[in-house]
């Protein structure tokens, strides 16, 4: 629905309505076309995102109405009665985890009861709480349906379950507090708080007002906006929610599984075709999969880095692989690998080494979130002819990150050479005085156990 009845989508097509029928006069400026919906034209308190929640609406209710063609009703599920802060929290759980529009308009105070409640206008009233409901979208947005093919059977409902509603300190209508129930008009500062069931992990999602409106019954509204917990953000982000089987080597962008491997020649730019003195660098490393374990939608791999200098230098690293990022994952973090919450404070403050779908144009720093501060870059790559295979499809992501943790010969900024299910082909690395090239001339791919 998001994507047909967009910002300013419906608008649009009502007025080049009235202009293939001759209503609108002829303007060649069309610059100065009204492009905000048609609510927000007959409502100038909306801002634009509020517009657009309440031109969603009017579709939503428009679908469900009556057909011009076959005259029928489309069954709409009862609404439940909000008679308490528990009841108004359940509702909000399964608006968001059952992708129910309906439910979800149902959540926010009705605009009558506010316009009541304030003594304020049917417009402003309107307005403001469709702009609860847009500043409420990254909750809405952040449950999204996943692809069919990388989602869960159970979806959201089998992932997620409500734990508790809290609604926060007793006000009254001025915002002072409130000594007795007869008093109370709002609550402040609560919050909803949600159990990721594989995890074992609760999340908190803050709601600063809650409105009690007084009736035959009491009914209690959301009054302001639902925000995100930061780390239920992380979570999604990762993929963590995805089913398993997304982590099969064969499905996964960067296949790992133990006993594969990938041989690279090391040269210094310009030198490939020199006999390099072993005294002087490694010509040759090889990075093989040592051990992986798994849980769940993580997986922890260890692998090692071997290089045919005269020391014989060898040196493993840790990854922590979810369906979303690859992560470096050191002392504390292996530790932990099961402790879902700790993992995902983790997450939040380390900048992923990939970042997938990897995309052109991606920046990325912690949580791999994009950023413009971003500690990783990707652009798209050359096609590259190597002793390894040919490769006519690649993408760059550059950036020096946390590759360096355990292996000081990759401790330097760096380009990495990417190529979807079969890991990285080529590693740039810009040292002090030179550029050394890893170019891979032998590889091995283990299939899943």
């Amino acid at each position: 629905m998001r994507g047909f009845f967009s910002r300013g989508g419906s608008g649009r097509l009502f007025l080049l309505a009235l202009a293939l029928a001759g209503c609108m006069p002829a303007d060649p400026d069309v610059s100065s076309w009204p492009m905000r919906p048609l609510v927000y034209t007959e409502n100038p308190e909306q801002t634009p995102e509020a517009a657009q929640v309440n031109e969603e609406r009017l579709a939503r209710q428009l679908v469900r109405g009556v057909s011009p063609a076959s005259a029928k009703v489309e069954a709409v599920k009862p609404l439940p009665v909000l008679g308490s802060p528990e009841l108004l929290g359940r509702a909000i759980t399964q608006a968001l985890l059952s992708r129910d529009e309906h439910l979800w308009d149902h959540v926010f105070v009705p605009v009558q009861a506010y316009s009541d409640l304030v003594r304020m206008a049917p417009a402003p009233a309107q307005a403001f709480v469709d702009g609860l409901q847009a500043k409420s979208s990254a909750v809405w947005d952040l449950f999204d349906l996943p692809n069919p093919s990388e989602a869960r059977s159970e979806s959201w409902e089998g992932l997620f379950e409500f734990v508790e509603f809290s609604p926060g300190d007793p006000r009254k209508l001025d915002g002072k507090p409130a000594s007795n129930d007869e008093d109370v008009a709002q609550f402040w500062n609560g919050h909803l708080t949600l159990r990721y069931l594989p995890g074992n992990t609760t999340f908190d999602l803050p709601v600063s007002k809650v409105l009690k409106i007084q009736g035959d019954t009491p009914t209690y509204y959301l009054g302001s906006p639902i925000r995100y917990d930061s780390s239920l953000r992380v979570l999604v982000a990762s993929g963590m929610h995805l089913k398993p089987e997304l982590m099969r080597p064969e499905e996964y962008p960067y296949p790992l599984q133990v006993g594969s491997f990938w041989r690279y020649t090391r040269y210094p730019e310009g030198r490939e075709e020199d006999v390099v003195d072993p005294e002087e660098m490694a010509t040759a490393v090889v990075v093989e999969v040592v051990s992986v374990d798994r849980y769940d939608t993580l997986r922890l791999v260890r692998l090692r880095r071997s290089y045919n200098d005269t020391l014989l230098t060898k040196a493993d690293e840790w990854w922590v692989a979810t369906p979303r990022r690859i992560y470096m994952c050191d002392g504390g973090c292996r530790r932990n690998i099961e402790d879902t919450a700790w993992l995902l404070g983790y997450f939040a403050s380390q900048a992923p080494i990939f970042t997938f779908p990897l995309k052109p144009g991606a920046r990325w720093s912690a949580g791999g979130f994009e950023s413009n501060s971003a500690v990783f870059t990707s652009e798209i790559g050359p096609a590259l002819e190597l002793p390894g295979g040919v490769f006519p499809s690649t993408l760059v992501v550059t950036g020096e990150g946390p590759l360096g943790a355990w292996d000081r010969n990759v401790g330097y900024p760096q380009d990495r050479v990417f190529v979807w299910g079969k890991g990285v082909v080529q590693r740039r690395l810009r040292m002090p005085n030179t550029t050394i090239i890893e170019s891979l001339s032998e590889y091995r791919l283990m299939p899943s156990n």
